[in-house]
């Protein structure tokens, strides 16, 4: 089990975080997608169901309910690989996703623009880590 308080850090960071998703609102989310969501993800859900960047007024991670939508329509529009699980954006046009196969833990920064992706992290922690302490950095 992931400590997501360690990794997040949400004061320092000034993050919003909510209730995590219950295992009937995560079960619907599978539904909705048509495919499990994948181990890590539904973890980070189940600690806070989306949270938002305070800072930069914005859900940078977003809720189940968000979830599925943004990606039901990103799929329907080929904006989306359907291999890549969209959870959440940096405000300015790339989303962050995850690898729909299970075993498969990297994160994606994904371009809606470039329809490529930017950058890769070895898992959903790591991209946190690294994304969270990239935002704080100056400049």
């Amino acid at each position: 089990m992931i400590d997501w308080t360690s990794v997040l850090k949400p004061e320092p960071h000034n993050l919003r975080l909510r209730s995590g998703a219950s295992a009937g609102r995560l079960a619907v989310l599978d539904r909705a997608l048509g495919t499990a969501v994948p181990p890590q993800l539904r973890d980070l859900l189940a600690f806070s169901d989306g949270f938002e960047d305070l800072t930069g007024q914005w859900e940078c991670a977003w809720s189940c309910r968000r979830l599925a939508t943004e990606n039901t329509q990103a799929w329907q529009s080929t904006t989306l690989p359907r291999a890549l699980l969209a959870f959440g954006d940096d405000g300015a046009g790339t989303c962050f996703c995850v690898h729909t196969d299970p075993n498969d833990h990297r994160v994606a920064r994904w371009s809606w623009i470039g329809q490529d992706s930017e950058a890769t992290y070895t898992d959903l922690p790591t991209f946190w880590h690294a994304w969270l302490h990239t935002q704080a950095e100056p400049g």
